[in-house]
């Protein structure tokens, strides 16, 4: 908004104080998010009026790229703050297919004119979210850093055109020593951290950032290939207790320096750093950070453990994970009041569960014991809303619970792709499609090379029904990372639904050479297609994952195969084992285009009633 009004006002019996985000009655007060309250602001400004969706993203979103779910969620924020319903309104109408309507009445303070406000001028191409996140960061050293031949007009010469979008490249390690490289990883990760916090800013995300460690590619190859304006690369290096580092913003398409900086400090005021080199990139973007980290002294050495913790969390096998947990726990040991280090933990507990490392009876409980404490230390967090949210859609099959965690944790930090990663899948669980691909498409913006959010947005499409879409996608994300098998099973079930008996055939036949399956088992099902087709394929498939017990996701496989079939006891049988092993497809079965023939059947509906899913 161009200037939000300081004054209070009264909205009913509630009193609102804009200068200090509270909502208040003589009985309680309740503290409410900065955009929550420009909203309020910005329709006590026009009280009585329908005030159009587009008007109130352009205004209380000017700075901002975001879809009209978040201002779904601000909405139903405020009315929770109000105890209004949205079926019986006093407070906030929703006027179906135009906006909103304050119907309270509404008034200021005397000789102050009510707060009007203008959209903004410009139009969005798109909507995504992206600013306030935690910044991990930016502890980070360099020495002595060449600018490589490029050409440096001036340290402050201005950007030739706005800058909306940027890509943080990996810093440099410049100690010469390869076991610092997990430091140089950490402060990249946390410098985008920290500009993720950065207003109309759309930072792309770590997973996609570090394919381009040590390339050969120019700036502009860079630039082009992740659809950002300018990039920021650097050095860092760490001697003793001090940290240096350099970090340079480029024009992405003139590989034109736009401005240069070198900072140090001693380690134990690494979030002050981190703070000063993102706010300082963000001015010379001319932006500025939405939320403002809470500075923190963090001992040196617990905050390498942290760094530790990430590296290995960020490679996501068993024995790493097993790693990031002792790095986790040796950083909140060292420092108690480190709400970062019990994410981290409840990050790696969840992972350690869902990918049945461990037993999840085990790992679950640890994780949400984690989360709460780092919420205890944080309420702001991030992080630990989305790893709470997590645990509880995984851990208790509790969707909406999760579901108002994963909107926590967007709504303090739309600029992490994980949030919108993980809040993705529970809309899809909840049959919410449209927002799932929504959500799906906000982290594949912020995070554009992972394959594993671009897998995932093919199995988005699949559960919509739209298989074509789902089909392409899957393909995109076999050019990304070739040997992504599950991709070949999405294409096998959407061409099979789709009616396309050979092409289903074909990517059933790439993924079982992918997995290694030997050629006299692949001539059986061959043999199978040619005398009975996909029901051939399907009875031989059915008689092999009946012999391998210890297959993951055995018992849901083998319910969808019987689904698939038509036969509908054999399938029921199934999803009830899957039910009780806890298997990690279950969630999903009522979004599953493959059991669509049996939602009519009471006892499928009486099994996802029993979970909570279904229409």
């Amino acid at each position: 908004m161009e200037k939000i009004t300081q004054a209070s006002f009264t909205v009913g019996r509630f009193l609102v104080q804009p200068r200090l985000g509270i909502i208040s009655t003589d009985e309680t007060s309740i503290r409410i998010e900065p955009k929550v309250m420009e909203l309020l602001v910005y329709l006590a400004g026009r009280a009585g009026e329908v005030v159009p969706k587009d008007d109130i993203l352009q205004t209380v979103w000017a700075d901002t790229f975001v879809t009209e779910h978040v201002l779904k969620v601000a909405v139903s924020e405020l009315r929770k703050a109000f105890g209004d319903d949205a079926r019986a309104p006093k407070f906030i109408q929703t006027i179906p297919k135009q906006g909103y309507r304050l119907i309270a009445d509404v008034s200021f303070e005397t000789n102050l004119a009510p707060p009007v406000t203008t959209p903004a001028a410009s139009k969005r191409k798109s909507r995504w979210l992206v600013p306030s996140a935690m910044i991990l960061f930016i502890i980070a050293i360099a020495v002595v850093w060449k600018l490589s031949g490029r050409q440096n007009h001036s340290s402050t010469e201005a950007a030739p055109k706005p800058i909306r979008s940027v890509a943080v490249l990996p810093l440099k390690n410049l100690s010469g020593n390869a076991e610092e490289e997990y430091f140089a990883e950490g402060m990249t990760e946390a410098l985008i951290a920290g500009l993720a916090r950065t207003g109309p800013l759309k930072v792309i995300s770590r997973t996609s950032a570090m394919l381009f460690k040590d390339t050969t590619k120019t700036i502009p190859e860079i630039a082009n290939h992740l659809d950002v304006d300018a990039v920021v690369e650097g050095s860092v290096l760490r001697s003793g207790n001090r940290v240096r580092i350099i970090v340079q913003l480029i024009d992405g398409e003139s590989d034109r320096s736009i401005w240069t900086q070198n900072y140090e400090r001693e380690t134990s005021d690494i979030f002050s750093l981190q703070n000063e080199v993102a706010s300082d990139i963000a001015r010379q973007i001319k932006s500025q950070l939405s939320r403002e980290k809470n500075l923190v002294r963090v001992k040196a050495e617990a905050y390498d453990a942290y760094l530790k913790g990430r590296f290995f969390w960020n490679r996501r096998d068993k024995e790493s994970l097993l790693k990031s947990v002792n790095y986790f726990q040796q950083a909140a040991q060292l420092e108690p009041g480190f709400a970062e280090a019990y994410t981290g933990l409840a990050d790696a507990y969840n992972y350690l569960g869902v990918f049945g490392h461990a037993p999840q009876d085990d790992l679950y409980p640890r994780a949400r014991e984690a989360a709460l404490k780092a919420l205890e230390l944080d309420p702001d967090l991030s992080e630990a809303h989305a790893a709470l949210g997590f645990n509880l859609m995984y851990k208790d099959w509790d969707w909406q619970a999760a579901r108002e965690e994963f909107e926590r944790a967007i709504a303090l930090n739309p600029g992490r792709a994980i949030n919108h990663h993980w809040a993705a899948s529970i809309y899809s669980v909840l049959e919410e499609h449209e927002t799932a691909l929504a959500e799906a498409r906000a982290a594949q913006q912020l995070d554009p090379l992972s394959h594993n959010v671009n897998g995932d947005l093919g199995w988005y499409y699949y559960y919509g029904r739209r298989f074509d879409d789902a089909i392409k996608q899957c393909r995109r994300t076999l050019e990304l990372e070739p040997s992504a098998s599950s991709m070949r099973l999405c294409m096998k079930l959407s061409y099979e639904l789709k009616g396309q008996a050979e092409e289903a055939f074909a990517e059933m036949e790439e993924e079982l050479k992918q997995a290694g399956t030997p050629q006299a088992t692949i001539e059986s099902y061959r043999r199978a297609f040619a005398k009975s087709g996909l029901r051939g394929v399907w009875g031989l498939r059915i008689e092999n994952l009946e012999r391998d017990e210890r297959r993951k996701g055995r018992n849901y496989q083998l319910s969808v195969g019987h689904a698939l079939l038509g036969d509908a006891d054999r399938a029921i049988f199934w999803i009830e084992r899957a039910v009780g092993a806890r298997e990690g497809w279950v969630p999903f079965i009522a979004a599953d285009p493959a059991f669509d023939s049996l939602k009519s059947d009471g006892r499928f509906q009486a099994i996802a009633a029993r979970l909570g899913l279904g229409k």
